[in-house]
């Protein structure tokens, strides 16, 4: 099968999917820790916990459009092809194209740190 601008943007669903689920297990972290701050009798440990929790909540709200945003772009694999005049594209798309490259492998990098960074916490 040939490739369509929506076989295309399918194939980049695994990213906001991945994320999603990036997103939900660091809520269940901060939601853990929230509980677990909030046994101590310390006076900064309430604000802690509710901070986390707010943190933990805003995080899963992120995945849930991750998902959903995963799910659609899943479901463009099924439009038909629709005509493109490529000599009409604007030239600034092969920049955007290059920003996009840039801030996907920082994105790499800093996803790579921070899972070392929870590793060394094991």
């Amino acid at each position: 099968m040939a490739e369509t601008c929506g076989t295309g943007m399918a194939a980049h669903a695994g990213l906001p999917a991945a994320m999603a689920e990036v997103m939900v297990a660091t809520a269940d972290i901060l939601d853990d820790h929230a509980r677990w701050v909030a046994q101590s009798q310390d006076e900064h440990a309430a604000a802690e916990a509710l901070l986390w929790a707010r943190i933990a909540a805003q995080h899963r709200s992120v995945a849930g459009l991750s998902a959903a945003l995963a799910w659609d772009m899943r479901s463009a694999a099924d439009l038909p092809d629709a005509p493109h005049d490529f000599s009409k594209m604007d030239p600034a798309v092969r920049d955007l194209m290059q920003r996009y490259v840039t801030v996907a492998r920082s994105l790499a990098s800093l996803l790579t740190q921070d899972a070392d960074m929870m590793e060394a916490m094991l």
